[in-house]
C-alpha cells in the first residue's frame, strides 16, 4: 500500500501496479505496446489490493494478459495488456504536437535502468490531470471528477525520470462524462505514448468536495 491523503485508491497507481503484474509474466523479449482497463469500482486507499493475472494468449509476436486489482474478493480495476516483441521493423512517422493543456512533467526521482519500471511509472503518472482538460472550457465551476476507464499506447522507448510534455484535448463533454486524448513527447519532439480516458465529470452539489479526503463528513 501507499500512504495516502485520499479515501479512495489512486487510479494511475491502481493501473501501474496491474501492469507491472503483468509485465512480470512475459519474456524479456516483448514489451508492452497498449493496455485498456475500466474502474468498476471505487478502491479504498488503507486497504491491501491483490493482483490476479490471467494468461490469455502467449504467441510468437504478441502476448495478452487480462489482470483484476482485487479488495475484499471484488475487482475494483480490470485491465487488459498486450506485448509485442522487440525486434519488428517498419515504417517510421510520428505526430506533431498541438493543444488544449500542456503538462511538463517527469519523475522528482533517478529511476533504474529499466524499460519496464519507466513504462509503469508512466502508466501512474498518465492518470495525473489528462481529466482536467475537460474542464479548461468551464473555469469557475466545481465538478466532480473521477476516471471511469484508461487505455494506453506505447510508440517509443522513454525515460520517465526526463522531461516528458503530455498533450492533453477534450473532444466531448456531456451528461455528467467526458472523454479526453493526451499525447505525450519526449524533448526531440518525438510521440512516446498516447492515452485515451473517458471520466466522470459530476456537477457538485451542496459541500462535499471534488475528491473524497479521509475523515470528511458529508452532509
Amino acid at each position: 500500500m501507499i500512504p495516502s491523503t485520499l479515501s479512495r485508491t489512486f487510479g494511475g497507481q491502481v493501473a501501474a501496479q496491474c501492469l507491472v503484474a503483468a509485465t512480470r509474466t512475459v519474456g524479456a523479449e516483448y514489451q508492452v505496446h497498449s493496455l485498456h482497463g475500466y474502474f468498476v469500482a471505487a478502491g479504498r486507499s488503507e486497504e491491501p489490493t491483490l493482483y490476479i493475472v490471467e494468461r490469455i494468449r502467449d504467441g510468437r509476436s504478441f502476448c495478452s494478459r487480462q489482470v483484476k486489482a482485487v479488495q475484499h474478493g471484488k475487482p475494483i480495476f480490470i485491465m487488459q495488456a498486450s506485448f509485442h516483441v522487440r525486434t519488428d521493423e517498419g515504417p517510421e512517422h510520428s505526430d506533431e504536437m498541438a493543444s488544449q493543456q500542456v503538462v511538463w512533467f517527469k519523475s522528482k526521482a533517478r529511476l533504474p535502468d529499466d524499460e519496464t519500471f519507466h513504462v509503469c511509472t508512466l502508466a501512474y503518472m498518465s492518470d495525473m490531470t489528462l481529466l482536467s482538460s475537460a474542464l479548461v472550457p468551464h473555469r469557475g465551476e466545481q465538478y466532480q471528477e473521477a476516471s471511469l476507464d484508461h487505455a494506453m499506447w506505447f510508440l517509443r522507448p522513454f525515460r520517465a525520470d526526463e522531461w516528458l510534455l503530455y498533450d492533453q484535448v477534450s473532444p466531448s463533454a456531456h451528461a455528467g462524462r467526458a472523454i479526453t486524448h493526451g499525447r505525450i513527447f519526449n524533448q526531440a519532439g518525438e510521440l512516446v505514448a498516447v492515452v485515451t480516458q473517458e471520466g466522470l465529470t459530476r456537477k457538485i452539489v451542496g459541500d462535499r468536495p471534488a475528491v473524497p479526503l479521509k475523515g470528511f463528513e458529508g452532509k
